[in-house]
């Protein structure tokens, strides 16, 4: 499945293909984003952020923000289409 990919640390923004599909198991976030617990945001009609569940409780991190979501992401993310209880192919580009 086509997501993107926000590497924090880096300051790079990049088209990835998440595999395995997320909706039937989420390992290919967890490797992508580099955390054991992944957490979906609901950020806008039909676009969700998958980010580290912990990563604010980590120590200092890269994080970011997205235009018009009122928080701070602590560690990588990556968007994705469809809303938390359903993955879809995100339609944005990086």
């Amino acid at each position: 499945m086509r997501g993107i990919l926000i590497k924090a640390a880096e300051k790079k923004v990049v088209a990835v293909e998440v595999k395995p599909d997320p909706n039937r198991s989420l390992e290919g976030l967890r490797a992508l984003i580099g955390c054991e617990w992944v957490q979906p945001v609901v950020v806008g009609n039909g676009v969700t952020i998958w980010v580290d569940e912990e990563g604010r409780l980590k120590q200092p991190t890269a994080g970011f923000l997205l235009s018009g979501v009122p928080c701070v992401f602590a560690g990588n993310g990556v968007l994705l289409g469809g809303e938390a209880s359903r993955a879809r192919v995100c339609k944005a580009s990086p």
